[in-house]
């Protein structure tokens, strides 16, 4: 019974394996992604614990996306660095939740060298949302989810389009907005607080002070007072 049902996941792997090769030809991260998940998932159950099995099974995933991507040119010859730097990368995991972060990690880093996976466009995306939904408890985990890529991965991609870390660049955008309040004599240091994404007004005194140099109520008299 059990070898029945190992046989028949192995054969449902191999469906999605060509599924996902697919993907991978049409440039189609999203997807390719979602049946990547997919495909460890199988690998988990079929290898029953073995990590040594999952490492094997998975670098012959990679081999296969690999020369994928390759063949119909997506990827130039000069970008081999991205799969020998993975496979190593897999011999090191130590845990399933490091595989799939490898599994990731490659991933990405095959689709970021694809034309059509602008992976700048898609940090100026989140820039933008950032931008706009200050006011809001942005997680950068929620973030990277609703654009498919991995917190990590998300993270270096942040720093190294705006400059500086996610959370550096909200603080950013929630501080400049939070002078612009605190001009207005009307409202109160809680409600800039609030306003601006901070739901403990003494804990956005604190960011304020560290960033601007003086506490919300100085600089809220100063530019009172002008």
């Amino acid at each position: 019974m059990v070898l029945d049902f190992l046989g028949h996941v192995s054969e449902y792997k191999l469906d999605k394996e060509n599924t996902l090769l697919e993907y991978v030809k049409m440039g189609n991260f999203k997807e390719a992604l979602a049946v990547m998940y997919q495909i460890l998932q199988d690998i988990f159950v079929i290898c029953k614990g073995s990590l040594i099995d999952c490492q094997v099974r998975i670098s012959e995933m990679m081999v296969m996306v690999w020369r994928t991507a390759r063949q119909v040119g997506l990827i130039e010859p000069e970008n081999g660095y991205i799969y020998s730097n993975y496979l190593q990368k897999l011999t090191r995991c130590q845990t399933y939740a490091a595989l799939k972060s490898c599994c990731e990690g490659f991933l990405e880093e095959v689709f970021s060298k694809i034309n059509n996976f602008d992976t700048d466009d898609i940090i100026r995306q989140a820039m933008k949302y950032i931008e706009e939904n200050y006011n809001e408890d942005i997680k950068l985990a929620k973030l990277a989810k609703e654009i498919y890529i991995s917190p990590d991965y998300f993270s270096r991609l942040f720093k190294k389009v705006a400059g500086c870390t996610y959370v550096e660049y909200i603080t950013k955008i929630r501080i400049e907005n939070a002078k612009i309040l605190l001009a207005n004599p009307i409202i109160s240091i809680a409600e800039v607080a609030k306003k601006t994404g901070y739901s403990d007004p003494n804990y956005f005194s604190k960011v304020f002070k560290k960033n601007v140099g003086m506490s919300p109520s100085q600089y809220k008299k100063i530019h009172n007072n002008q």
